[in-house]
């Protein structure tokens, strides 16, 4: 990708509608215009839709634990533009937070009609913990464009339980690289 053709995308997306992107602990990801307010769209991940029931318990929220809150989607999401395909795409990733071990990037090019790229869970990989940490979009030294994503809390539940740094590719999700902490110097 030359810095012409990047030059180009990016004086044709300054024309897009300004968009904020929101996690809310609804179990969504909302998009809102910037300059109405207006709801563009919302994303619901794969992985808050068995707990998205709980959301309509009267005792929802209870102090006494009989219906305890329930996180969803309460991470902060991540933008940047990437190549891959032939093109130039901007791409919005994000976790859940405490709200489930998930991943997903949905490509926002055009915010008038997303597409989801993909969804990386612990199902994927057990390494994969609560993804409270924020990922990293970086173009890697091959010039291949990829997300970079800490495994988060809690992953010796079904995982080894060892500080784990994926590289996930940008467009598909499939993992380039685990990097797996050692106690070796």
């Amino acid at each position: 990708a030359n810095i012409a053709a990047y030059t180009k995308f990016k004086t044709d997306m300054d024309m897009r509608t300004p968009i904020v992107y929101v996690g809310a602990n609804d179990g969504m990801l909302h998009a809102f215009n910037a300059t109405t307010g207006t709801e563009q769209f919302a994303f619901v991940p794969t992985a808050v839709i068995p707990n998205l029931n709980r959301l309509t318990d009267a005792n929802y929220g209870a102090t006494d634990g009989s219906a305890p809150h329930q996180y969803y989607v309460d991470s902060t999401p991540v933008i940047a533009d990437a190549y891959f395909d032939g093109a130039w795409h901007t791409v919005l990733v994000s976790g859940l937070g405490a709200g489930g071990r998930e991943v997903f990037a949905l490509d926002i090019t055009d915010p008038s009609s997303p597409k989801l790229l993909w969804e990386f869970t612990n199902v994927n990989d057990g390494d994969l913990g609560y993804s409270i940490p924020k990922p990293s979009i970086a173009r890697l030294h091959t010039g291949e464009w990829a997300v970079l994503v800490p495994n988060g809390y809690n992953s010796a539940s079904n995982g080894t339980g060892k500080a784990v740094l994926f590289a996930l590719n940008i467009q598909t999700g499939a993992v380039i690289r685990k990097l797996t902490a050692t106690t070796d110097t």
